[in-house]
């Protein structure tokens, strides 16, 4: 669910990074 949720926000590092963080 986090890494669809990045994906939707938007494909930047920051957004995989936080998704994997979460």
């Amino acid at each position: 669910m986090t890494y669809h949720m990045g994906r939707v926000i938007g494909t930047n590092h920051l957004c995989m990074f936080f998704c994997l963080f979460c």
